[in-house]
């Protein structure tokens, strides 16, 4: 049963490690390219639960990002 045990975290482990090495490369991939950006957009929605599921608030709207430091956000009507 040990064996069982010590084989399954040995495999464990070595699929990490690779995970672990792609993660990095996709971070610096990532940043390269956010460094390239001028600008950014986006469309979000948001749903807040309380802790036994019911839902509070829902708010939608949009995003930009515009280098160098301005910054825009804007919820859609009814922020309810």
């Amino acid at each position: 049963m040990q064996l069982i045990r010590l084989l399954f975290a040995s495999a464990l482990l070595f699929a990490l490690v690779p995970a672990q090495a792609d993660q990095a490369a996709s971070v610096q991939r990532l940043t390269g390219l956010l460094q390239q950006a001028e600008t950014l957009t986006g469309r979000f929605s948001q749903l807040s639960l309380d802790g036994t599921g019911t839902q509070l608030q829902e708010t939608s709207g949009e995003m930009a990002l515009k280098r160098p430091g301005q910054f825009r956000w804007k919820t859609d009507e009814p922020m309810a």
